[in-house]
């Protein structure tokens, strides 16, 4: 028996691998290693779409293939840890008067430490809330961004977990 050498039927099958598809050996610098794999597995989840400054088109009808600024990740942008990041949206008028409104999405971290003034996600007695988290006087309230609405004091008697701090919101014109 003769060793070494191609042999039928030896090795892997073709795709049949985690990329469903023929693989080639690759040389990467050490430096970068990480940077291929994180582009590997975030490939499906990344849009580089042009990002085009007001300035760049003073005289263009329409975007020029080569006038944008640079290309925009919309993930990397709005989402800085996305193990810890996740969406609600938002079902009422309580914070129109920052441009939150029905149908919005609000873009919430939960590792950010909440801080008086940022806009929370919490679950108020078994109800999930957009609110301005506010604590006065060892007191903690929280304040609807409307007039309309009262502002809550949170008490021992309500059932109150922070799930997270708004980030950003998505809002369709």
């Amino acid at each position: 028996m003769t060793r070494g050498g191609i042999r039928p039927g030896a090795g892997r099958p073709k795709g049949l691998g985690k990329f469903g598809e023929k693989t080639k050996p690759l040389r990467v610098p050490e430096s970068m290693v990480h940077q291929v794999l994180s582009f590997i597995q975030n490939k499906a989840d990344t849009f580089n779409l042009p990002l085009y400054s007001t300035t760049a088109l003073k005289n263009a009808t329409i975007p020029a293939a080569r006038s944008f600024e640079k290309t925009l990740d919309i993930n990397k942008h709005l989402i800085k840890n996305p193990s810890t990041t996740f969406f609600v949206r938002s079902t009422n008028y309580t914070m129109a008067d920052i441009n939150i409104y029905p149908g919005d999405i609000v873009i919430v971290d939960s590792s950010r430490m909440t801080m008086p003034g940022d806009i929370i996600v919490a679950l108020l007695d078994g109800e999930l809330t957009i609110k301005r988290y506010i604590k006065k006087e060892k007191k903690i309230y929280l304040l609807p961004e409307n007039a309309l609405f009262e502002p809550i004091e949170i008490t021992e008697k309500h059932d109150f977990y922070i799930w997270g701090t708004a980030i950003s919101t998505i809002h369709k014109l």
